[in-house]
């Protein structure tokens, strides 16, 4: 079984990953914004979010994780407890 520390760890990363994947659009200076760029604090992720890094995480890794329901369960509980979620820019 997993802790919530290795399993926010773990989210960290492939929140950067998520970052990646955002298609690109321009502004008004011509340069390529992200489509909704992380503040300085952060993009916050809903639970939706959560769970969508958690499953493609579980697709790219080698295993040895832990279930993917107890994290599911942990990302409920944390949620439930108030805890926010964000992706923060690298």
């Amino acid at each position: 079984m997993i802790d919530r520390r290795d399993l926010l760890a773990g989210m960290a990363v492939g929140g950067v990953a998520l970052a990646a994947c955002k298609p690109g659009a321009s502004d008004t200076e011509g340069s390529t914004t992200v489509a909704n760029a992380p503040t300085p604090k952060g993009r916050p992720l809903s639970e939706s979010d959560l769970f969508d890094a958690l499953t493609g995480s579980s697709y790219l890794g080698t295993g040895g994780g832990g279930s993917l329901a107890e994290a599911r369960q942990m990302i409920r509980d944390g949620l439930a407890e108030g805890l926010s979620f964000s992706m923060l820019p690298v």
